[in-house]
């Protein structure tokens, strides 16, 4: 009787045998297309990954709503600006660059920048240039507000360059800290009524 159910078990694998074979070379085949073209690792096979998603951005803008003090986080399309934090201390412009991973070098003052990562080069529109751009584009309108722009890459990533503009550079762990700090100070103070004008201005 075992003999039997062997035998049959043994027809039924060697059946399906050319159809096993051929669902495993789609999988590779998958495999080594992903990677090529997007770099994804082979877990990804199964579950496709959105390549453009915002998590990062998300877990800061949660981050942000727990500071404590008087402010307001704004998103706008007019400035380049991922959020800029409206205070009673100051206006602070924060530039996310913290999804990409690797090392990033360049000339900054190009307006893009190499970004080394999984065994190769992209390049990356520059965050200091954008960045400049918009605090003098604020300051043509607002010239007595206090204003501090910040640049946000991750944890690991490595920066192979040197920086001497008025941005300040900053880790993902940092920023809330540090805008916390700055939230903190006595002064400058402004009124209700030009915080209100300012971001009626953003919006």
């Amino acid at each position: 009787m075992l003999g039997i159910i062997l035998d049959a078990l043994k027809t039924i694998f060697n059946l399906f045998l050319p159809f096993i074979i051929i669902i495993v070379i789609i999988v590779i085949c998958k495999m080594i297309y992903r990677r090529y073209k997007y770099g994804y690792g082979c877990l990804d096979v199964i579950k496709k990954r959105k390549i453009d998603l915002d998590v990062d951005d998300e877990l800061m803008e949660l981050t942000l709503a727990q500071l404590r003090g008087e402010y307001e986080v704004i998103k706008t399309d007019k400035y380049y600006a991922d959020f800029i934090v409206v205070a009673t201390t100051g206006v602070y412009f924060i530039e996310m660059c913290n999804a990409h991973r690797g090392n990033i070098s360049g000339d900054l003052k190009k307006e893009k920048i190499e970004w080394y990562d999984d065994g190769k080069f992209h390049y990356l529109v520059n965050p200091f240039i954008r960045q400049s751009k918009d605090l003098t584009k604020f300051k043509k309108n607002f010239p007595y507000i206090k204003t501090t722009g910040f640049v946000v890459f991750g944890n690991d990533v490595l920066l192979d360059f040197t920086y001497r503009g008025k941005s300040k550079i900053i880790r993902n762990r940092n920023l809330a800290y540090k805008l916390q700090e700055l939230l903190n100070e006595q002064t400058p103070h402004y009124s209700t009524q030009t915080l209100k004008k300012i971001k009626l201005y953003l919006k």
